[in-house]
């Protein structure tokens, strides 16, 4: 045989169509390492895309925990210093409540001593006002008006006297 007789060579030679009409034969070893590189592909790609979704997760949730112990060092900064803004402010009260309590003994001692005062003053306006109710009846004298005015201008006080009398019942309508 001639090599132009050859099948081969005239298998090659020859251009292979194939349309859905033709016929594929496949063995069991084929199909099984078709499916095999398959489901490696889905496999592959699934962990890639896995791996890539934990990795986004794992970073959001370090920069969350990062947050978070920044936030507690920051309370815990704030809690020591308000824990010690706290303790100078007991200590002011208690510096000025006891300063309240040493004024409140003062004032109780200053009270007393007000109190004698106030009773003897009570006593003295009710003379006070007896002998005003006298004065008062000697002063709806005219003569004794005159008499009083007189020295007060002798005393230097010029102008226009008024007296007003202590119990409104005095006062009668001209």
């Amino acid at each position: 045989m001639t090599d132009a007789q050859s099948p081969v060579v005239a298998a090659a030679a020859t251009p292979a169509v194939v349309t859905g009409a033709t016929q594929v034969t496949v063995t069991l070893s084929q199909l099984i390492w078709a499916v095999s590189c398959l489901s490696a592909v889905v496999i592959a790609s699934v962990t890639g895309i896995t791996a890539y979704a934990t990795g986004g997760i794992k970073d959001d949730v370090g920069l969350i925990r990062a947050s978070v112990q920044e936030s507690a060092k920051a309370l815990q900064t704030s809690d020591k210093d308000g824990i010690l803004r706290l303790r100078d402010s007991e200590s002011k009260l208690a510096e000025q409540i006891s300063g309240l309590r040493t004024d409140i003994v003062a004032l109780r001692g200053d009270l007393s001593s007000t109190n004698k005062s106030l009773g003897g003053l009570g006593s003295q306006l009710s003379e006070f006002q007896k002998q005003g109710f006298l004065r008062q009846a000697s002063f709806s004298d005219p003569k004794v008006v005159d008499a009083l005015i007189d020295g007060l201008k002798k005393a230097g006080i010029d102008g226009k006297v008024v007296i007003v009398p202590l119990e409104p019942s005095v006062l009668r309508p001209r």
